[in-house]
């Protein structure tokens, strides 16, 4: 493809320096045509369309919507013969089908071709190109014909020896703004995109929004979807999403395939719009058709999640995969999840390392975050706490509250970097504040313990409960032990067994374990030796060594259930093999070897 384009400018070139001459056509009325005549404008816009474009790009699909010959002059007049020598400015908005990959800059393509000075990206394939042209008109001797000749002009060696032509905004936006001024819808929307990035123009949002409405009442898709998104975000105008679904559906049945997502983004959520996960699928199908990478991984997500439809991971698989191969940055991360836990795809470490990789090199901060675990944990790659180190900064400076939490860890630890309590306690903080929280019962750890910090119990307290809220089973674990014996608070048995609960409905072993302690006591609950064997066996169970010793000696004295010390001697004989020292005790105390 290379080779063929670069010999598609080379025909170019060679058609480029003929002067553009043997077009007749036929011209009625009066003895001469002026420049900026009706006649000659029309004549020179057939003779790019009709002519020279075909010439040109020969080879390549082109679809011309508009030329606008403008600021016309008129350099020499030949009295006598009617000739006269003119030039003018071109401007044309035309799609054409070039290669995204191709290592040609576009820029210097159409000024290669054309003699382009100011080319202006309009977004899917479509550009203004406008370029200089020169034209003669004169009388033949019959007085009965014009010969008119055309041409580009330019020197078209110069962007051979440059990067990239120099864009003027303030130039192109004049340009497109005379364009627009004429009732091109298309250029109409341009301007307000241009008013609201404020390129090459103040950033004015009334006039911006003044534009799309211009464009979206010529039922422009991308006047309407700039519209509707306004209404979306609530940005100029006051916020409206039933006002933007409206939009939204107006772009999307014409085929506007970014509408088309919204739309179903919008059923999906139940925006502006009563939740249907039908239509979300009809209408993310629709942009996907259109090979639309954003539909195609928000349709895979619906089958990765079984949201509105049966979970079916090869589906997903599917619609995911190519998404990320058209460059979605979510999308490759996601497939790196598939192929790290083996869904659908069996487990697959390096391909999971490479699309974390594409996906973090395209600043996606849950790439960043999955290639960074990678290198902490040593999964595929080498054991590398300085790149996992870097590449947690990127994501947490993106805000993801995760890496924050991640990267205050490498502090605290000094993984990767020099330890820094100062930094941790940073990090952790902005994590917690984010919501994230592990980072808020790190917090609570560093005041319990007074590292990095002054030793505070009620400070602790504070961001345990922070994190309890979030629904950690540990830190509701730690608050009902600090209620249980008051530290930092006054002792509360009520409020120390509501937090074990909490964590023991989440199977917290330790929680679980703390219970059976409870009721065995009678600390706040009457005393009640059944309910806390029930605990010390379910705690047991979950790997509680302390849950276990507990439930020997019920069952050696007969606490909360028939004595035992045949089962007494089952329930310690794994830790007592592993020489458990308090396993090894208890058995020596009561001479189980001895006992049946």
């Amino acid at each position: 493809m290379k080779d063929n384009v670069y010999g598609y400018i080379i025909a170019g070139l060679i058609g480029a320096f003929v002067y553009q001459g043997g077009y007749l056509d036929n011209l009625f009325g009066s003895k001469t045509i002026k420049c900026d005549s009706e006649q000659a404008i029309n004549l020179s816009k057939n003779i790019i369309e009709d002519k020279l474009f075909p010439r040109y790009f020969s080879n390549i699909k082109y679809h011309i919507d508009e030329i606008d010959i403008d600021t016309i002059f008129t350099k020499k007049i030949n009295e006598e013969t009617g000739y006269r020598e003119c030039k003018a400015t071109s401007n044309i908005i035309a799609s054409f089908d070039i290669n995204k990959n191709t290592l040609l800059d576009q820029y210097k393509y159409f000024n290669l071709m054309l003699g382009s000075d100011n080319v202006i990206n309009l977004g899917s394939n479509k550009y203004m190109l406008s370029s200089s042209v020169w034209y003669t008109t004169e009388v033949t001797s019959d007085g009965k014909q014009y010969l008119v000749n055309l041409k580009f002009d330019g020197d078209k060696s110069r962007a051979l020896y440059s990067n990239k032509i120099n864009q003027d905004e303030e130039k192109t936006f004049q340009l497109l703004l005379k364009l627009a001024k004429k009732g091109n819808a298309e250029i109409q929307n341009q301007i307000g995109v241009m008013y609201s990035n404020g390129q090459g123009t103040i950033q004015d949002f009334k006039k911006a929004k003044e534009w799309y409405e211009k464009s979206a009442k010529q039922n422009n898709s991308w006047g309407l979807y700039n519209l509707a998104s306004l209404y979306y975000s609530g940005s100029i105008v006051e916020q409206d999403y039933k006002k933007a679904f409206e939009l939204f559906q107006k772009s999307a049945n014409i085929g506007n395939h970014d509408a088309q997502n919204r739309l179903a983004n919008m059923f999906y959520s139940g925006e502006g719009i009563t939740q249907d996960y039908s239509k979300a699928l009809h209408w993310y199908k629709k942009s996907a058709n259109q090979n639309y990478d954003w539909a195609l991984y928000n349709l895979g997500n619906m089958y990765y999640s079984g949201t509105g439809v049966k979970k079916d991971y090869k589906t997903a698989y599917g619609y995911i995969i190519n998404a990320a191969n058209l460059g979605n940055m979510e999308a490759q991360n996601k497939i790196g999840i598939m192929y790290d836990n083996g869904k659908y795809v069996e487990k697959d470490s390096t391909k999971a390392f490479k699309w974390y990789q594409k996906s973090a090199n395209q600043g996606y901060n849950w790439g960043q975050y999955n290639l960074a675990l990678m290198y902490y944990n040593g999964k595929y790659v080498e054991k590398d706490y300085k790149k996992a180190f870097k590449l947690y900064q990127l994501s947490a400076n993106q805000e993801n509250s995760d890496a924050q939490n991640r990267l205050a860890n490498m502090y605290y630890n000094g993984y990767g970097v020099k330890q820094d309590y100062s930094q941790a306690k940073y990090w952790y903080e902005k994590s917690a504040n984010n919501g994230f929280h592990w980072a808020a019962y790190n917090l609570g750890e560093m005041y319990y313990f007074g590292n990095g910090v002054e030793q505070n119990y009620i400070t602790a307290i504070k961001w345990y409960k922070k994190s309890a809220i979030g629904n950690n089973r540990e830190a509701q674990n730690v608050l009902g032990v600090m209620y249980r014996d008051g530290q930092g608070c006054k002792q509360n048995y009520v409020k120390a067994l509501h937090y074990f609960e909490k964590s023991a409905q989440q199977n917290f072993n330790i929680a679980i374990m703390q219970l059976g302690f409870m009721y065995k006591l009678g600390l706040g609950v009457e005393q009640d030796y059944k309910k806390a064997f029930q605990y010390f066996e379910r705690a047991s169970d979950l790997n509680s060594n302390k849950a276990t010793y507990s439930l020997a000696e019920f069952y050696i004295n007969g606490l909360g259930v028939d004595k035992n010390i045949s089962k007494a001697k089952d329930v310690l004989k794994e830790l007592y093999e592993s020489n458990d020292k308090k396993a090894k005790e208890i058995w020596k105390k009561y001479n189980l070897d001895t006992l049946k």
